[in-house]
Parts: C-alpha cells; structure tokens; sequence
C-alpha cells in the first residue's frame, strides 16, 4: 500500500497547484512495482487506493462545494485504477514483459477515454492534462489529442520499470 500512497502523491504533484509534470514520467512506477506479482483481486485494491487518493488530492477543491459528492466521486473514478490493476495483473500473467510495454499504455488510455465519455463522461484530470505547461511536448496533442500525450507518458513509465533482461 505504502506505493500506492507514494504513486498517487507523485501523481497529484503533476498537477496543478504544484505543476510538477516532469513526475507524470515515473509516477507510476511505484504503482506498477507494488502490483508486480499480485493476484488481480489484490491488484484491484491497490490500484483503487492510489486512485482514490490520486482524485482526493486532484479534486480537493470541490469540498467547498460538497464533502459527500467529492468523496462519492472519487470512490467512482478510483474504479478507473481498480480495474487498470486488475487488467494490469492479468496481462503481468499472460504476457512476457516485451508485449506488455505495448499493451499497458493502450489498456491506460483506453480507461481514461471511457471516463471521459461514458454516461455523461468526467474528462477532468486525465493524464495527457498534465503537461499543459510541458510546451515542446503537449505538441504532440496538436496532432493526435490529449490521448497521444498520454499514451507517452504512460509508455515512458513502463519503460522505466522493465528488468534490464528483457
């Protein structure tokens, strides 16, 4: 759990208040290494923590609103993550670590285009959003959407926990 808590902090430091979107690269990396080896059901846990935790912290702001609705909306997109972990754990079973480097960042992607649409959709803090003051790379969103942005960062950060025997 204790890097669930770190991955989400890192994530929430990549947006605003704190601007620090050079840590969308790793910040999910510890993420990933506390999901290494667990069962999906296991996974799903973690994964939903740091999701839940990841969303306090993005949305804190809506609490001048409503508690309830902010603690309510976080449990319901923290399922976002669960299920990232769930699928994560599966394809960590069922693939060698080369195709997985290609199938976690759709898989990523994927997941935050159905929180952005489905029902009457939540496009709010998706990683792509991130890199709004990243200029030289949030030019890929030009072409290919906020999408393409995080399909990369999403790429980079399974990249950097890969075993060097792969």
């Amino acid at each position: 759990m204790l890097l669930s808590i770190i991955s989400a902090t890192l994530l929430i430091l990549t947006f605003p208040n704190f601007n620090q979107s050079y840590l969308a690269f790793i910040g999910f990396v510890p993420l990933l290494l506390g999901l290494h080896n667990k069962s999906p059901r296991k996974a799903f846990l973690i994964s939903y923590v740091c999701g839940f935790l990841f969303y306090l912290g993005v949305l804190y702001w809506l609490y001048h609103v409503t508690i309830v609705g902010l603690i309510v909306l976080c449990l319901y997109l923290a399922m976002y993550f669960g299920i990232f972990g769930f699928v994560f754990s599966a394809i960590e079973s069922l693939f060698i670590t080369r195709y997985r480097f290609f199938i976690i960042p759709f898989v990523w992607v994927f997941l935050e285009y159905i929180q952005a649409h489905l029902f009457t959709g939540f496009g709010w803090s998706l990683l792509g959003y991130s890199q709004y003051r990243n200029v030289p790379f949030i030019q890929i969103a030009d072409f290919s959407g906020d999408r393409k942005s995080t399909r990369l960062n999403s790429s980079h950060t399974d990249i950097s926990r890969m075993p060097s025997s792969a």
